[in-house]
C-alpha cells in the first residue's frame, strides 16, 4: 500500500488501511509463534523475509505503473523483472558469497536428479507469476500482494497437515487475523469510509 502511495500516487480508503494493517499483524503474530516454537529461530530469516516483502511490494507497482503507462506485456513484465533479479542474485553471489557458488556447482553435479526438479519447478514458478500478471492486469497490486499472503498463508498451514510440526496457538490466532484482514479488504458490503470521514 505504502508502495501504492509513492509510485502510483494512489489513496486508499480507511477500510483498506485497516485491512491491510490487520492482515499484516496477522503475519507478524504467525512469525512471533514460530519465535516460541522453533528455539533456533534466526533474526536474519527475519530481516530477509521483510526484505523480500518490501521487494515484493515495490516489483507489484512498478509493473503495474509499466503495464498502465506503457501497454508492456505480461512477458515483457516477467523478462525484465527476473532478468535484474537474476542479475543481482549472480552479482551477490560473486561478489558477497562467492564461497556458496563455488560449493553449489559441484552440489547439483553429484546430485543431477535435482537439476529436473529445478526444471520443474521453475516451469510452475513460471505458471504461477503468469497467473500473478494476468491478476495483476484485471487488479490492482494490493490484491496481488494481498493473494501471495493468502497463498503464503495456505501453504503455512499445509505444512501442518503433511509435515509434524510443533502447534502454538500463535499460529492460529495468526490465520485468523490474516482472513479477517483478506475478508475485511475483498468484502464489498462494507462502506467505505475514508480518512475524512474520521
Amino acid at each position: 500500500m505504502i508502495g501504492g502511495f509513492l509510485i502510483l500516487g494512489k489513496r486508499y480508503t480507511l477500510l483498506e488501511c485497516l485491512s491491510v494493517l490487520i492482515l499484516v499483524l496477522g503475519l507478524m503474530v504467525f512469525t512471533i509463534g514460530d519465535v516460541y516454537v522453533q528455539p533456533e529461530f534466526s533474526a536474519t530469516g527475519i530481516f530477509l523475509v521483510l526484505l523480500a516483502l518490501v521487494c515484493d511490494a515495490f516489483m507489484g507497482n512498478y509493473q503495474e505503473r509499466l503495464m498502465k503507462q506503457y501497454a508492456v506485456s505480461k512477458s515483457e513484465s516477467i523478462l525484465y523483472t527476473h532478468a535484474f533479479g537474476t542479475l543481482f542474485c549472480t552479482l551477490y553471489l560473486i561478489f558477497v558469497n562467492p564461497n556458496e557458488l563455488r560449493e553449489s556447482i559441484p552440489y547439483l553435479m553429484e546430485r543431477s536428479g535435482l537439476i529436473f526438479f529445478l526444471f520443474i519447478h521453475s516451469i510452475l514458478y513460471y505458471v504461477g507469476i503468469q497467473f500473478i500478471i494476468s491478476l495483476l492486469k484485471i487488479s490492482d497490486a494490493v490484491t496481488v500482494v494481498t493473494v501471495t499472503s493468502v497463498r503464503k498463508a495456505f501453504t503455512i498451514v499445509l505444512s501442518f497437515v503433511i509435515f509434524r510440526k510443533p502447534f502454538s496457538l500463535a499460529y492460529a490466532f495468526g490465520t485468523l487475523l490474516v482472513f479477517a484482514g483478506v475478508y475485511m479488504k475483498e468484502s464489498g458490503r462494507f462502506k467505505k469510509l475514508t480518512f475524512r470521514d474520521i
